[in-house]
């Protein structure tokens, strides 16, 4: 069942995406193109790239906020709510497809910048190439004389990319218990969410990071993995927790 939630989800929100998409992939061609003729316009173009390729990315995340909030607390929530489906299977599946099209607007976003790459002049070309091959080989012998650090990465990502997304969740879900200026709570409640997290962030987690930086790195690597993932097992049971006992449908 939650393959077909995810499929959905999907369609409903690549299709929100693709108008973007094109007009990102569209000026960066155009721009490749112009590159060559040396047309003054290849700039302009290229700026419209670089934009809509960034917007994109912002686009699939306030768009999965948006999927989230429009299927489960509008009045779409009455026929979501109705599928013989849990409530973890529900959250499951706006968090992978939130994921999923976030990441596939990160993709473009370099597809474009790619494209554009190629139509630097040769040495400038080389140059990047160059810099940037530098920089994977400086990460490469990092990663080959402590291989350890490879998994606390790939487990780091794991546990950071969901993580704003379940707390933006988090923040809807706790809107939505308010009948009336459900929009202003739930900004509130965003505002809120980040200025307590950036204090205890700078306070708290900071200074003891530092102090097991100290003593070894990959404790402070672990220390901050264990944070992350206690924040998205919270996040998720809280959620889930509101869903099921406090959903607030108000059409």
């Amino acid at each position: 069942m939650v393959g077909k939630l995810l499929k959905h989800d999907l369609v409903a929100l690549f299709r929100l995406l693709l108008y973007f998409s094109c007009f990102a992939l569209g000026f960066a061609i155009l721009s490749r193109i112009l590159m060559t003729a040396n047309d003054t316009l290849a700039y302009v173009f290229m700026l419209f790239s670089l934009y809509a390729s960034i917007a994109l990315i912002f686009v699939a995340f306030i768009g999965s906020l948006s999927r989230f909030y429009k299927s489960l607390f509008t009045g779409e929530g009455y026929m979501t709510f109705s599928l013989p489906v849990s409530v973890s299977k529900l959250l499951i599946s706006k968090l992978l497809s939130a994921i999923i099209v976030t990441l596939a607007g990160f993709v473009v976003f370099f597809i474009c910048l790619f494209i554009l790459l190629t139509g630097l002049p040769a040495d400038t070309f080389v140059e990047v190439m160059h810099a940037l091959g530098s920089l994977f080989d400086e990460i490469g012998a990092l990663l080959a004389y402590d291989p350890l650090i490879t998994v606390e990465l790939v487990i780091m990502l794991l546990v950071a990319i969901p993580n704003s997304l379940l707390q933006f969740f988090f923040c809807l879900s706790l809107g939505q218990l308010f009948s009336k200026h459900r929009k202003g709570w739930t900004f509130a409640m965003v505002v809120l969410s980040i200025v307590v997290l950036n204090i205890l962030n700078a306070y708290c987690l900071m200074p003891i990071l530092n102090v097991l930086s100290e003593v070894n790195g990959h404790l402070a690597l672990w220390g901050e993995i264990i944070v992350l993932a206690g924040l998205d097992v919270g996040y998720f049971f809280l959620i889930r927790y509101l869903l099921s006992h406090k959903l607030n449908l108000v059409v």
